[in-house]
């Protein structure tokens, strides 16, 4: 789940499973161009200085890979 979204400076991510072992976490574009990457033990993200626009959070771990959206305003 990630919350505020939408959101301005920053968002939380929180599992609900907790035996998910995050590999990878990732902000793409519309364009699926790599816009950042964070930590993989980060719960908050800052996202300050990303352009407002519809943006796609990719999750890499143990269970595959999940994709969510987020929007910046």
């Amino acid at each position: 789940m990630i919350y505020p979204n939408p959101t301005d400076n920053y968002f939380q991510l929180s599992f609900s499973d907790h035996k998910l072992q995050v590999d990878r976490l990732e902000m793409l574009s519309i364009n699926g161009k790599n816009v950042r990457s964070f930590e993989k033990n980060e719960t908050t993200l800052n996202i300050e200085g990303i352009p407002p626009g519809i943006y796609f959070l990719r999750v890499s771990s143990n269970k595959g890979i999940g994709i969510e959206k987020v929007v910046i305003r």
